[in-house]
């Protein structure tokens, strides 16, 4: 785990890693296999919410540590380390401006140059029943290569399959003038994935997306603990909390009462 946080420290302060130090990592960051999964996934995730995860990212790809720690790259060529980070560049400023996002969110922009390089996800315009059928197998790589490796729970790489895969709609299904339809705009997952697709473009130089009639706003919080399609979805009750509990029973009893029949848990006295 020191290996991890020396190159987090440097990529949060800007040292150079000392020669000798550097040495070291080098010749044992085999032994980051030894590490148990959890700890590792939380220390992606906190250099992930550094502000330094483009420093980071470049540190470990220096290294020979991003690959070990993150095996969905290991057969991806380098050429994608550009886009991948580019797509952290991106995430800093935001994480600048006070972001907050998911754990799905976070690892959703990590598996994007994955996902196109493998697969022209986002290049290649398809069916939606190919898309689909896609979005299946995103979804199993991610099950083999990162469910162990990173104990990354069922729900967060559900969420981060769906979320890929609807980015990869919405770039394709833009209209002439960068907008998007209404009823696609309608969606339950639009602003989540507007917002990671925002960044994708933004990464890629694309064009400067500022224009708010075309782009939603970024969430305000998407809590580590929710899903991204779960605070979309999330509607208030229209019948006040004390109202709801009350319509539970028209006459609810306390647990511990002496009055009821039979005493407490059913009793008698």
């Amino acid at each position: 785990m020191r290996i991890l946080r020396a190159i987090r420290h440097a990529a949060r302060s800007g040292f150079v890693i000392e020669e000798i130090t550097w040495q070291a990592i080098l010749h044992h960051r085999e032994k980051l296999s030894l590490c148990p999964p959890t700890r590792i996934r939380d220390e992606i995730l906190k250099d992930l919410r550094s502000g330094a995860a483009a420093d980071w990212l470049k540190l470990c790809l220096q290294a020979g540590v991003f690959e070990l720690i993150f095996p969905l790259y290991r057969d991806i060529p380098a050429t994608e380390n550009q886009m991948r980070v580019a797509l952290l560049r991106a995430l800093d400023l935001l994480v600048e401006n006070g972001g907050k996002m998911a754990d799905s969110f976070l690892f959703s922009l990590l598996v994007i140059p994955y996902a196109e390089s493998k697969y022209q996800l986002f290049s290649e315009k398809r069916p939606n029943a190919a898309l689909y059928q896609l979005g299946k197998q995103l979804r199993a790589d991610l099950d083999q290569k990162l469910a162990q490796p990173l104990n990354l729970a069922r729900a967060v790489r559900q969420e981060i399959a769906a979320l890929l895969t609807h980015v990869a709609a919405l770039l394709h299904q833009r209209n002439t003038d960068g907008s998007w339809p209404k009823w696609l705009r309608g969606k339950s997952y639009f602003a989540g994935a507007a917002f990671l697709c925002r960044l994708y473009l933004e990464a890629i130089g694309e064009e400067s997306v500022v224009d708010e009639i075309k782009w939603p706003p970024m969430p305000q919080h998407f809590p580590p603990e929710k899903t991204i399609s779960q605070v979309v979805r999330q509607i208030p009750s229209e019948t006040p909390p004390q109202e709801e509990r009350n319509n539970l029973s028209r006459h609810p009893r306390p647990s511990f009462t002496s009055e009821r029949q039979g005493g407490i848990f059913g009793l008698r006295k």
